[in-house]
């Protein structure tokens, strides 16, 4: 995996830090897979492969979104949060 990746992923766990490791991992996994795919459907499976032997990321994601253990208020929240900072930096 990249540098980048790495840092991301790392950045993620931070951001979302009332989520269980892997739980914000899978969320890194997905937004780096968004960004690269440049879209949030199907491509993002197929740039998810540089992470290794992939399991396909949207059965993955779709079972992980029907967790009911995660707290998707809080997640919404922490991920309002993040985009606002970075939103009010970029002015």
């Amino acid at each position: 995996m990249s540098q980048e990746l790495y840092h991301w992923l790392d950045y993620m766990r931070q951001c979302f830090r009332h989520l269980k490791f892997w739980q914000a991992t899978v969320i890194g996994l997905y937004s780096y897979g968004i960004v690269q795919a440049r879209h949030c459907a199907e491509p993002v499976a197929e740039k998810l492969g540089l992470v290794g032997k992939s399991r396909q990321p949207p059965t993955t994601l779709e079972r992980y979104l029907a967790n009911d253990r995660i707290c998707w208020q809080s997640c919404s929240r922490a991920w309002a949060r993040w985009v606002l900072i970075r939103y009010q930096e970029s002015d």
